[in-house]
């Protein structure tokens, strides 16, 4: 219960448990979960081929979408498959630098979306949640999100966060009510259907939803396997990011200009790396070792979790780092990926880490040259599965 409240605040409160070690080990009934905060833990766990996110690690109440995992929908095959999909999006370009006309067209969205009526105020975390979802939206799937469908997908997103941060998630199955399994189910069954109904529909143009949909009528894969791909690239190609760009934006208006200096696109750049250092904005990461038989069941009962705010701070002692924001750095401006998981580590780099850092470079740019600082922000970091300030700025247009 001690690891559970700490986790209810943040993934930074399990710090101390670890003493002098490198994994704390948690038994939930016949499963165990251990947690790391070392680099040789993040390659361990993130840079093999033998773990993926797995199915069978909570109650979560997916019978019906045995394809499905949490919100995002990757499967738990073995990672071969799922090297097949990431190298054909690469190869096609779905998931490069979006075209400028796209970024301009989201970027209007998203402040439309984010402002408040009579103060000027902008919502800074719906206009990042909007223009990710909406750019990751256009320039992977060739998909037009109009406002009320971004309101309702990140409504789905925050009710999703919700329920899996809940220190009750594994207590109760589906079938009992009010248990987070049961709430998780009724949740994702209109997410998964919206998915489903964008697969079946009868649309040209291009993107991954194209290829995925002649997939499907190839027989190639599975038509539940292509929606988790879907609910999969539209999650992670919205929280993790838009977080990122909070979490820079933040530190940024933390500190005094005059500490700052000018900022273009590479000065961007290099913050956001290193703002990326300094607090990465996924709270945890989760792995099972994989089915020998190319199932979507795990063919162990422990689950692995990396912290990527702890493995950070272990890596930064390593490396004779700040554990703070160095708004002056000029650089590293690439990190060591096993040791900074948040955009990927080893086999599993994040396919759409150059989209994202592209979207993110641009955004930073606008914040800063357009908007203007009312209030800072409280920078303590808040959240387990994303993590963001406590307090985020106040800022008008």
């Amino acid at each position: 219960m001690d690891v559970t409240r700490r986790l209810r605040r943040s993934v930074v409160d399990l710090a101390p448990l670890f003493g002098d070690g490198d994994v704390i080990t948690v038994r939930l009934g016949r499963t165990a979960w251990h947690i790391g905060w070392s680099p040789e833990w993040t390659k361990y766990v993130i840079g093999s081929h033998s773990m993926w996110a797995d199915l069978d690690i909570l109650p979560l109440g997916l019978a019906g979408h045995a394809a499905y995992y949490g919100m995002g929908g990757l499967p738990g095959a073995p990672p071969e498959r799922h090297r097949t999909v990431r190298t054909a999006a690469v190869r096609t370009g779905f998931t490069g630098a979006p075209k400028p006309s796209v970024l301009e067209s989201a970027l209007r969205a998203a402040v439309e979306l984010a402002r408040r009526r009579g103060s000027g105020e902008l919502d800074l975390a719906m206009f990042a949640r909007a223009l990710f979802l909406v750019t990751t939206a256009a320039t992977v799937m060739d998909l037009d999100l109009d406002s009320a469908t971004v309101r309702r997908i990140l409504d789905w997103f925050d009710r999703w966060t919700k329920i899996m941060s809940s220190p009750l998630i594994a207590v109760g199955g589906p079938a009992l009510p009010f248990t987070p399994a049961n709430r998780l189910r009724r949740l994702l069954g209109p997410w998964y259907g919206y998915l489903a109904d964008l697969l079946a529909a009868d649309a040209g143009g291009g993107g991954l939803l194209t290829a995925l949909r002649d997939q499907v009528a190839c027989g190639d894969i599975a038509r539940q396997e292509a929606v988790g791909y879907l609910a999969t690239i539209l999650f992670a190609g919205t929280e993790p990011p838009a977080h990122t760009l909070l979490w820079a934006h933040a530190l940024i208006t933390a500190v005094e200009p005059d500490e700052l200096g000018p900022v273009d696109a590479g000065r961007a750049d290099v913050l956001l790396w290193e703002a990326l250092r300094a607090q990465p904005a996924i709270g945890v990461v989760v792995r099972r070792v994989c089915a020998a038989d190319g199932g979507y069941r795990s063919a162990s009962p422990d689950t692995y979790v990396v912290a990527p705010p702890l493995t950070h701070r272990r890596s930064d002692a390593r490396n004779g780092l700040p554990s703070s924001f160095r708004p002056l750095t000029e650089g590293p401006t690439r990190l060591d990926p096993d040791e900074y998981p948040g955009l990927g580590a080893g086999f599993h780099h994040c396919v759409g880490a150059r989209l994202g850092m592209s979207v993110a470079r641009q955004a930073l740019l606008f914040l800063l040259a357009e908007t203007t600082v009312r209030r800072r922000p409280d920078l303590a970091p808040h959240g387990l599965i994303t993590s963001a300030p406590r307090r985020l700025p106040v800022v008008t247009l």
